[in-house]
């Protein structure tokens, strides 16, 4: 291990571009999978046990940074250190207050948030409901616009979640939501969110807020002036709870098939200056579009060696080999 990792210092070393670059790392939830066993655990993207080390590889072999950093740099101001890292999670779980945030702060690190306002304190997304809908339930098959889905064993179980998942995903944004409530989901409620006292508390412990819709639409499955009004709520919203939210933005899904060109033209006309995807990636800050900003994304069964070879250019030049191989 010890071997593996100093080459993987090398690699860091030896790879680093002469221009400014961001590792902006991508987590959803980070907790134990038995912990909340009603939520989807595919949203986890690592234990505490494993953010914790995590954290502190970042803290001691690159330079954490905070949102207002990248968009001071953006903007000309003081440039990013090298090898410079951003930790930012979606969605709001309640882990954020709980590990999250906690491990982030002993290492010095700010992580930004994004904030589907719809949810904050109350409700249930889409993914977690479908997951109850095929988990938690005694029947041993579920009737969709797909047909009927069996669901008796764990393997039916999980080609039924991965084909509503791609389904879901592809049709209209108001018809999934219809087509997913009428899913059976758990009677009682849970508190799995964020409220607004919590992410004010989250905010003056460190944190940055940012919008990720209203309603976590994915905005290439609504209407343009669905799109605006998606994005100006949650902008609006956090700006009357919170105060002083920076103008960044992350999209829903964030894949390339969730937004389009008119999307991006509509983010930069209500003036926002960095939106993050879900495209996979580091930035270079002089030559990506700051309104299409990469990530990298964080996964339950990465190992920490794995963890640091995704934070070295090297691993994205094979990346991009590969890529133009197939």
């Amino acid at each position: 291990m010890a071997e593996s990792f100093g080459m993987l210092r090398a690699a860091q070393a030896f790879s680093t571009p002469r221009e400014p670059h961001l590792y902006a790392l991508a987590y959803h939830r980070v907790d134990e999978p038995g912990h909340r066993p009603w939520l989807d655990p595919s949203l986890i993207s690592a234990t505490p046990a494993q953010f914790e080390a995590q954290m502190r590889l970042i803290a001691h072999a690159y330079h954490p940074v905070n949102a207002e950093d990248v968009l001071h740099a953006l903007e000309g101001g003081k440039p990013l250190p090298p090898n410079a890292v951003l930790v930012t999670v979606d969605d709001g779980y309640c882990d954020f207050q709980e590990a999250i945030l906690p491990i982030a702060r002993c290492y010095g690190i700010q992580p930004l948030l994004f904030v589907p306002t719809g949810y904050v304190g109350s409700g249930i997304f889409w993914w977690d409901h479908l997951y109850q809908a095929i988990y938690h339930t005694s029947m041993t098959e579920i009737h969709c616009s797909l047909g009927c889905l069996p669901i008796e064993t764990p393997e039916e179980k999980l080609v039924a979640m991965e084909r509503l998942r791609r389904y879901f995903k592809q049709i209209p944004y108001e018809q999934a939501k219809y087509e997913i409530a009428e899913l059976p989901k758990l009677a009682e409620d849970h508190h799995d969110t964020l409220n607004w006292n919590e992410l004010r508390a989250a905010v003056r412990n460190g944190a940055t807020l940012a919008p990720h819709t209203h309603s976590h639409s994915i905005l290439s499955r609504v209407s343009i002036e669905r799109a605006g009004e998606e994005i100006c709520q949650s902008f609006d919203l956090l700006q009357q709870e919170v105060g002083n939210i920076l103008p960044i933005f992350a999209f829903p899904d964030g894949v390339r098939e969730a937004f389009t060109p008119e999307i991006i033209e509509l983010l930069n006309a209500k003036g926002l200056k960095l939106v993050f995807t879900m495209i996979a990636g580091f930035s270079r800050l002089t030559k990506n579009d700051p309104l299409c900003f990469p990530r990298v994304p964080i996964w339950h069964e990465m190992s920490l060696a794995q963890f640091h070879w995704h934070l070295t250019p090297l691993h994205w030049k094979h990346v991009s080999s590969e890529a133009k191989r197939i």
